[in-house]
């Protein structure tokens, strides 16, 4: 049957993604991709058009998932303890697998240059996401007191901090070194 997919989606896409995240952009290829899901090249052609579209249906999985997490661990009882739980999630999706993945976004606007016009804005639209999450949490009046900058700006410092932190990672590979390096960055944001 012409056209009808012989696969199932739910499954292959976030083998997709978990490519995607190891390997990054330019490194990945639909024959790998074919490979390692064990769905032929033009299967993949057909449901998806390329490469393109089937990263953009695989990163909804990633930011999805992402922003579901963040939503989650930003609980506490003081801003500090808020901030530091948005680190610890964002630090632990970096570490996944062995060895660690890194942070599939940042590994993607290193590359953002070598993708199609659709794809950066789709990473920048998850950035505007996220800022807008992270706003929604700090904009919760009981921190009205609490942070050095304006909401906006937190959201700006700590989302450009994370990508420092995903490049750091990189180097470093240590946990607990980039954990300290995160507690001290919540000192600099919240007001004693």
């Amino acid at each position: 049957m012409s056209g009808v997919r012989q696969f199932d989606e739910a499954f292959i896409l976030p083998l997709v993604l978990d490519i995607f995240w190891r390997n990054g952009w330019q490194a990945t290829s639909l024959v790998e991709i074919a490979k390692e899901t064990g769905v032929q090249r033009g299967s993949l052609y057909n449901a998806y058009g390329g490469k393109d579209e089937l990263f953009l249906q695989a990163y909804e999985i990633y930011c999805k998932n992402f922003l579901n997490n963040i939503d989650l661990a930003m609980q506490g009882d003081s801003l500090q303890e808020v901030l530091t739980n948005f680190f610890s999630a964002a630090l632990a999706n970096m570490s996944k697998g062995t060895p660690a993945k890194g942070c599939l976004t940042t590994k993607m606007l290193v590359d953002i240059n070598l993708t199609s016009e659709r794809i950066q804005q789709r990473l920048r639209d998850f950035m505007n996401e996220l800022r807008l999450a992270l706003e929604v949490k700090l904009s919760d009046p009981k921190w009205k007191d609490s942070l050095i900058l304006e909401v906006g700006q937190t959201a700006d410092v700590l989302i450009t901090y994370t990508r420092g932190i995903a490049v750091m990672e990189r180097a470093y590979k240590d946990p607990t070194f980039l954990q300290n390096t995160c507690d001290a960055f919540v000192q600099i944001l919240v007001k004693k």
